[in-house]
């Protein structure tokens, strides 16, 4: 501190200036009020400047945040249906087919009900390859959807094909959860019934067949030796 009389350098503790005797209280106070007051202005300079910064912060945040929502909005209720729809056209998955389209966005599920003639179709490819486990177009069909959607979409959707006309068959046949299949008729209990079914009636026939024609190898070669010896 400094003398405001003489202009002496003084120590703050002092109370008299040490060279012209002047009192220093007052003069301590005034500096003190300078500096404290040239303090609180630099603060409050550096508050309005963070209270800015965090103005304009909020404003990008807000812009930001309806951006995202628009985005999530848009993905949900335009980008994802039309997807489907496309996809499930492009596979044959229509009503003109036999089918009827249920999807669910919220929880990636869609379900394709099969019209009794479609289960007709199903159970006609079916019993042509003899209740075995190869894979019928409905199938493949619906393996290659299952696949075309995991590429588009974000997570794992899960697709059916359902049926109502049988009661005593299971309503699932075919389903698959993202690009793994997960339910198959032909490796159901009523199909692998039916299999063995089918296989034990072949036997069978084939035994009759077997049987007839050894029936009628002996009654050929009876007739033959009964000419011989009768001549």
């Amino acid at each position: 501190m400094f003398c405001p009389n003489c202009g002496e350098k003084v120590a703050l503790t002092v109370e008299f200036c040490p060279n012209c005797g002047k009192s220093l209280k007052t003069a301590g106070a005034q500096q003190d009020n300078i500096l404290n007051g040239s303090s609180k202005h630099k603060t409050d300079r550096e508050d309005g400047s963070l209270n800015g910064w965090i103005y304009k912060q909020r404003k990008f945040i807000s812009g930001a945040i309806v951006i995202i929502v628009l985005a999530i909005l848009g993905y949900f209720l335009i980008y994802v249906p039309t997807s489907v729809n496309v996809v499930l056209k492009d596979n044959g998955f229509t009503a003109q087919n036999g089918y009827t389209i249920k999807n669910n966005v919220l929880s990636r599920t869609i379900t394709l009900r099969a019209n009794t003639n479609r289960v007709g179709h199903f159970e006609s490819a079916i019993v042509g390859n003899n209740y075995d486990t190869s894979k019928i177009d409905a199938e493949e069909q619906l393996g290659k959807t299952a696949n075309i959607l995991s590429g588009k979409l974000v997570g794992k959707w899960d697709i059916k094909i359902s049926q109502a006309t049988y009661k005593e068959t299971a309503a699932v046949l075919w389903e698959y959860v993202g690009t793994k299949e997960v339910t198959r008729y032909q490796t159901s209990e009523e199909c692998l019934r039916a299999r063995k079914e089918y296989l034990q009636k072949q036997a069978e026939q084939q035994e009759n067949d077997d049987n007839t024609s050894a029936a009628i190898g002996g009654a050929v070669v009876g007739g033959l030796v009964g000419s011989i010896l009768s001549k």
